[in-house]
This record gives C-alpha cells, structure tokens and sequence, in this order.
C-alpha cells in the first residue's frame, strides 16, 4: 500500500512514548521520536500486536550511529537499530546508550553536545504533532506557510523500497544484509518482514529520506535503517 494517508484505523499519529518504549522513558523519548504505530493484523492477519516507527534524533551528519563504533552490538551498528518488542508492544534497545553521539559525549563529561541540533528537531517534531492535533493530517510544517499534508506512511507492506542501504559484517551482528536484497536476513537464514516505510522529514524539519521498519515475528525483534538518498 502506497501514500496512506489519515485517518486508519490500523494507525496511530504521534503515540504517546509510554505506550512506544519500556523504562527509562524520558531516556528514550529524548533520543527517538515515535512517529507512528501500526496494527500488524493490517499486513498479515496471522500476526497481532502493534509496532511503530520512531525517528532518532541524530545524526547531525553521516549515519546514525557511525561515531559510536566502541558500543556496535549484534542489533546496533551504522544506521541500523534494533528493538526487542515485549508483550505490551512496548519497545527495548538492543545495546547500549552510547550508541548515540549524544549519550557517549556526555559519558565523557562533555555537556551540550548536539544541544542546538535536539533542541530544533524536538522543537519541529512538537510543531508538527500540533498541526495533526487541529488537522487529523500529518503535515510538513514551514514558518509563515500553511502546513502541508503528507502520507503517514509512504509504503505499508509488500516488497521494501530499494535505496541506498549502508550495511556492515561487523563481528557478532545477529543479522545479515547483501545489496540488492528485499530485507535482512536472521543468522540461521530467516527474512525479516518489511512492515512500512516513511519519510523522517515528513514529521519533523530533518531525518532520513526512508526510514524503514523490518520485523522477525520469531523473536520478536524490529530493525530499523535509514535511507539517504
């Protein structure tokens, strides 16, 4: 499904992080951005539950991840990220915090670092959650225009779109991806399912061109990489 467009009943705009993520919740809501929650059973009735799509605040530049190589993990590597999903829905890091650029500057004592950069895209994230809140529509929001309605979701199911991916074998990853592949693959040869696709900039002034969602209903683990093209 193509450019689906509010409202759906198999989504939700903008859930709130306490159905999104497990504790600590502000630690999460203050590196991620949940931009929208999707009903499985829309996809494929045999599964249940609801997963979301969230929006990392970094990268300033580059990848997400890319600076952070000292805390890669089997789930987390550049620009890819991984959840364990618990019986509530609710989202786990797979890893470490100081993945992100912001948690492991401040590991080291460095105060304020990428402060302009969370400050603005929280600030946009905000800006565009009100414009839903009187609309109903997700839109992209300009200072001094009129918002502009977008898709919630760019693609919902089917075959991912192809884009520039950035994947590497890095020791111990508990998955695999080749260029030219329709989703990552499990170690013992298992394909993730693509669940959907967004625009990162479509709920906030900055993200990625794709983010795109991929799920293992087996282990119940979410993959999300980031397409800039």
């Amino acid at each position: 499904m193509q450019d689906t467009f509010l409202p759906q009943p198999f989504l939700k705009a903008f859930p709130e992080p306490e159905a999104v993520f497990v504790e600590p919740v502000a630690r999460y809501q203050r590196l991620l951005n949940p931009l929208v929650s999707i009903q499985l059973s829309a996809i494929d009735p045999s599964l249940s539950g609801w997963l979301h799509l969230v929006s990392p605040i970094e990268p300033y530049e580059g990848y997400v991840g890319e600076m952070g190589e000292a805390y890669w993990g089997p789930y987390l590597q550049s620009n890819w990220i991984g959840f364990r999903v618990g019986s509530d829905d609710r989202y786990k890091l797979l890893g470490d915090f100081r993945f992100f650029e912001v948690e492991a500057a401040e590991a080291e004592g460095e105060k304020g670092h990428l402060r302009d950069h969370y400050d603005e895209q929280h600030a946009s994230f905000a800006a565009c959650k009100a414009a839903f809140a009187k609309s109903g529509q997700i839109c992209r929001v300009f200072r001094g225009r009129e918002p502009i309605p977008v898709p919630a979701l760019s693609q919902l199911g089917g075959d991912a779109p192809v884009g520039n991916m950035e994947w590497q074998d890095v020791p111990g990853a508990a998955f695999t991806y080749a260029c030219g592949d329709t989703s990552p693959m499990t170690r013992d040869g298992r394909p993730y399912r693509f669940i959907a696709a967004v625009p990162g900039w479509n709920y906030r002034s900055s993200g990625a061109d794709n983010i795109l969602l991929y799920y293992d209903p087996v282990e119940r683990i979410v993959l999300q990489t980031f397409d800039f093209t």
